[in-house]
């Protein structure tokens, strides 16, 4: 356990030393593109990422049509329903 201990926190301390941060729409476009292989997708990440911030939650869901397109809500927005109908008021 203590050997698998110390080997995360080598690797931990080497990625740490070897990131570069990404703060510019264009490196995270790069960025999104090579993940995606596709670079139509980093652009719209880019999009996203400028849209909510580095405090937004960005979610992908897919489509039924053809089209890929970015759609921003505000507020908060649940995923799932109350537990109970008695907790709506």
């Amino acid at each position: 356990r203590q050997g698998i201990d110390k080997a995360v926190t080598v690797a931990l301390d080497e990625l740490a030393a070897i990131s570069k941060e990404v703060s510019s729409k264009e490196e995270i476009a790069q960025v999104g593109a090579i993940s995606a292989a596709d670079e139509e997708i980093g652009q719209f990440i880019s999009e996203a990422m400028e849209k909510v911030g580095n405090d937004g939650v960005i979610t992908i869901e897919e489509s039924k049509g053809f089209k890929t397109e970015l759609e921003v809500v505000e507020g908060m927005q649940f995923d799932r329903g109350y537990a109970s109908p008695y907790m709506v008021t």
